[in-house]
């Protein structure tokens, strides 16, 4: 079956709605499978509503932004499934979410340093392995060499 999408006329042309079988925008609550974007009047998505079967359930997903542009929390029928927070340069410093639990984040000059989720090994800047052991060495704003961290971002000194 051929899908068909539809944008808004206004710029930057933002997707408005999907639907399969026929080129014409769905109405809200429609039994037919469809997706309907909602836009605030800054032009981020705030509610998403789906159906994929016929008759189906139809999922509500709204989306909540700060004043910085930065999504903040998505809600799913009124449940919390993604929030998220950050620091006062926009990086993203936790967040949370049903897919991969709670995550809390260390930003370096090189970018992310640490990920609390205990499977994700973060390797900035130039490495060396020495007795088994990977270590890192970091920079300051000007590209100097300034301490030397293991995996777990713990500062071990320079050589």
């Amino acid at each position: 079956m051929t899908e068909y999408y539809g944008y808004r006329p206004d710029p930057p042309d933002r997707l408005e709605w999907v639907r399969r079988g026929v080129n014409l925008k769905p109405t809200a609550g429609s039994p037919e499978p469809h997706t309907l974007f909602t836009y605030d009047p800054l032009g981020r998505p705030v509610q998403r509503q789906r159906r994929y079967v016929q008759g189906g359930p139809l999922e509500l997903l709204d989306l909540t932004w700060d004043g910085d542009d930065r999504l903040r929390e998505a809600r799913r029928g009124g449940s919390p499934i993604f929030i998220a927070g950050y620091n006062s340069s926009g990086l993203r410093t936790f967040k949370s979410d049903l897919w991969t639990g709670s995550h809390t984040y260390t930003w370096g000059l090189e970018g992310l340093l640490h990920d609390s989720d205990e499977s994700t090994l973060i390797a900035p800047g130039i490495g060396e392995q020495k007795n088994g052991v990977p270590r890192y060495f970091h920079s300051d704003w000007l590209g100097s060499t300034r301490y030397q961290s293991d995996a777990a971002s713990i500062d071990t000194g320079l050589r």
